[in-house]
């Protein structure tokens, strides 16, 4: 790898070179000794990341219930209607989040067909999107190529990001446009120029409205709990009253109409979606059982150190370098603190919770760790702690691989679980030779930018090649597709379908239906929908109920098809034909349906 050296002004502080405009300092003048890459190898090392770790198994895996198919079908039931204004899942409304991700998803579903690579595909856009957004952001106000760079890989190699990144979920695109308006209001903020400034607010407004359109108002909320305390730090009181007013207007502009549509075609969306998925969500989730969520207000932190692995290890060498007060003198520095740490603030004080809306935190973290790293390694040439980190890793990864060979061979000749086999074996300890390959290169280099850059690309065959080292039962009974279609044999246009709610995803999606019947609990997800008048027969609540159903329907059409997971085998009459496999059980009621052998796996 070859990298481009250029020489630099003398040293100077960061104190010395604040200006009364806020322009931050470039780093580069604090080392003569420093190399930059060029926007074209960083391009090529970014898309080289993404590609091999994002895109080659992107369709590989199985998707995984209930988000990924909830979030493939309702982009299905989107194209197939012709309703492009009111989310339905299973042909029942549904208000949980706005359209734009669906708009996203269906759009990739349109180009690519009705497949994994196509539902994930909108995550993996998203993700590298926000790894460019973050690369150009750095390099615009640190003026400084390597410590962009570092950002964007840092940020695409976080557990967390990658895992969402491949993942057919919507925050992802919730964090690019979120980050979108974030990086426009701080290129307001330092724009000279008054028509600068008008164009970069009304983006921020703009970028927010679409995050908005994907997740609801805590775009909104979010992009006020970063900027404002930043505003106060910088002791810019006047632009907290007189910034907001373009992007709200900008906002606006691009939202009413549909706001309007959706009012005319379900005005009953706007209640739901205040006050169940907004009020609710934040302030009573505990009330409202798990669906909302309800978790303390420390859970995110346990899931913000696992998620940035695996630059958790690193995180002592950052911190050293971000060590100085002269530092946060610099409003790019407090800009990015503000960013990672009101937000999280904001999250935490949330009562309902998951571990995915912690994201738009990651891209000022990336920015911080790979500022902090270059700070210590290069500037102040100290590689102790990182070298150490490092080699301790390669030792934890040897054991490991020697633990895992172990455990396939043993498991061979026992009764114990087989996680893996004998063909996944030898992919594994292929891809974690690689990793412990590069992470020696990354100790023994004495470049510190070879040294980090080692680290960043350790981990990616394990990353772009995880099917072939993820155990081959871990995922069975949340992979439903397989046994889905294994039964599409049963069932035709006429059959009628009847699925519990933990499978009903699984049983839309890759069956294409939107009239699947929903039996037993409260009706799952959909709870709030099935219990209005107008979609009260696509619910059967009791086993008497439904055995009422099936006595009464099994005769006619092409007979009944119902789909369950769990041990719940006592709530469901016998059936002459059933299938079970990896905890999920399917049952066909049918006139003179001869008796089958159960199959049991």
């Amino acid at each position: 790898m070859s990298l481009l050296k250029e020489k630099f002004s003398p040293r100077t502080t960061l104190h010395d070179q604040r200006s009364t405009n806020h322009e931050p300092l470039p780093p580069h003048q604090l080392s003569t000794n420093n190399y930059q890459p060029s926007t074209k190898l960083a391009m090529l090392l970014i898309a080289l990341f993404f590609i091999v770790a994002y895109i080659v198994q992107l369709g590989a895996m199985p998707l995984v219930s209930p988000d990924e198919p909830r979030y493939a079908e309702i982009p299905r039931e989107m194209i197939s209607s012709g309703n492009w204004i009111v989310p339905q899942f299973n042909g029942i409304d549904y208000f949980q989040k706005p359209v734009l991700g669906y708009w996203l998803t269906a759009a990739s579903e349109l180009i690519f067909g009705y497949n994994n690579f196509a539902v994930r595909f909108p995550s993996a856009l998203c993700t590298v999107l926000t790894a460019l957004l973050i690369y150009f952001f750095v390099r615009k106000f640190l003026k400084d190529k390597t410590i962009a760079l570092f950002s964007a890989l840092i940020f695409l190699s976080f557990g967390m990001v990658f895992g969402i990144g491949c993942y057919a979920v919507l925050d992802a695109q919730t964090s690019f446009f979120l980050s979108g308006s974030l990086v426009a209001f701080y290129f307001a903020y330092q724009s000279k120029p008054a028509s600068a400034r008008f164009i970069f607010l009304a983006l921020c407004g703009i970028s927010a409205v679409l995050c908005f359109m994907i997740k609801g108002f805590l775009a909104f909320a979010v992009l006020a709990v970063a900027a404002a305390p930043f505003l106060a730090w910088e002791k810019q009181w006047k632009k907290l009253f007189t910034m907001p007013w373009i992007p709200i207007l900008s906002a606006m502009a691009i939202c009413t109409p549909w706001v309007i549509k959706t009012w005319d075609n379900a005005p009953e969306f706007w209640s739901y979606f205040i006050i169940v998925e907004h009020y609710n969500r934040f302030f009573k989730a505990g009330n409202f059982g798990t669906d909302l969520h309800p978790e303390s207000f420390w859970f995110f932190v346990p899931i913000l150190v696992a998620g940035m692995l695996p630059w958790t290890i690193h995180l002592p060498s950052a911190i050293l370098g971000l060590k100085n007060r002269e530092l946060f003198k610099n409003p790019f520095i407090r800009y990015s603190l503000s960013w990672l740490v009101f937000p999280f603030i904001f999250f935490s004080a949330s009562s309902g919770k998951l571990a995915t809306y912690i994201l738009p935190c990651f891209p000022p973290l990336a920015v911080l760790i790979a500022y902090g790293l270059h700070k210590y390694l290069i500037e102040k040439e100290k590689h102790k702690i990182f070298d150490t980190t490092n080699l301790s890793l390669v030792w934890v990864l040897i054991v490991g691989t020697i633990g895992a060979a172990g455990y396939v061979i043993i498991s061979n000749f026992t009764s114990i679980p087989h996680l893996w086999n004998f063909i996944q074996l030898n992919y594994a300890l292929g891809i974690l030779a690689f990793m412990i390959i590069m992470l020696s290169f990354s100790f023994r280099t004495k470049n510190p930018i070879k040294k980090i850059l080692l680290f960043i690309f350790a981990p990616l065959l394990i990353l772009g090649f995880k099917s072939s080292v993820i155990p081959t039962n871990a995922l069975n009974s949340k992979a439903q597709g397989d046994f889905v279609l294994k039964q599409s044999k049963y069932i035709t246009p006429d059959t009628i379908v009847i699925a519990y709610p933990n499978m009903m995803h699984a049983v839309s999606w890759y069956l294409k239906r939107n009239d699947v019947i929903i039996y037993g609990g409260d009706g799952g997800e959909l709870e709030y929908w099935v219990k209005q008048p107008k979609f009260q027969d696509r619910f059967i609540k009791t086993k008497q109920k439904l055995q009422i159903f099936i006595d009464e329907n099994k005769n006619k059409k092409d007979g009944i098809a119902f789909f369950m997971r769990g041990d719940f085998r006592e709530d469901v009459p016998a059936s002459n034909t059933e299938d079970y496999q990896d905890a999920m059980m399917f049952s066909r009621f049918k006139k003179n349906d001869l008796p089958f052998k159960k199959n049991i796996h």
